[in-house]
């Protein structure tokens, strides 16, 4: 079975966040990061829970530099 590349990604942008934040406390917000592929937001969610923003990200764009992480400027 094939590895799932978000599980990296998010481990990666995590260690990110706390080395920007060092020993600062950030704002936090709920979010519901969702993915999708493309011009298909038929299965975007319509509701969620209050207290939580909606995140579409597209990755349609493909990978970033033959990494595992989405390239968001395509």
């Amino acid at each position: 079975m094939k590895e799932s590349i978000i599980r990296p990604n998010m481990y990666s942008f995590l260690k990110l966040l706390k080395v920007h934040f060092n020993k600062s406390t950030p704002e936090i917000e709920n979010i519901l990061l969702y993915l999708y592929r493309g011009d298909d937001l038929s299965k975007t969610p319509t509701t969620i829970n209050n207290g939580f923003n909606l995140i579409k990200v597209d990755y349609s764009g493909g990978l970033f530099e033959d990494s595992n992480y989405i390239d968001l400027n395509r």
